[in-house]
């Protein structure tokens, strides 16, 4: 099929859809799907609220700082979208060493 842009790949037919403004937020949607599953393991960590606490907040941040820049076209948001990360990156620190 013929692509809208090389950066995005959305397909002609998605992209005249009601929903093209998410399309450029693809990435982080993956990320919030990718992030969802340490969320339901951190139930079987020795640290739950921890564990959990930090993916909920990382993906709130990151991916809701991401949604709002695409949704609300405010770049200024994009300040947010690191601290996000930093939370997603402990996260998997605090699996790490909760399930060792």
């Amino acid at each position: 099929p013929q692509w809208t842009s090389s950066r995005t790949r959305v397909p002609d037919t998605l992209a005249s859809s009601p929903f093209s403004p998410l399309f450029p937020s693809l990435i982080q949607a993956n990320y919030q799907l990718l992030h969802t599953v340490p969320i339901l393991l951190a139930a079987k960590t020795r640290r739950p609220n921890l564990v959990g606490g930090l993916f909920a907040g990382g993906v709130l941040l990151f991916s809701g700082s991401i949604y709002a820049m695409v949704l609300l076209d405010q770049r200024k948001l994009g300040m947010i979208t690191p601290v996000g990360g930093t939370a997603l990156i402990a996260g998997w620190l605090a699996l790490a060493s909760c399930v060792v």
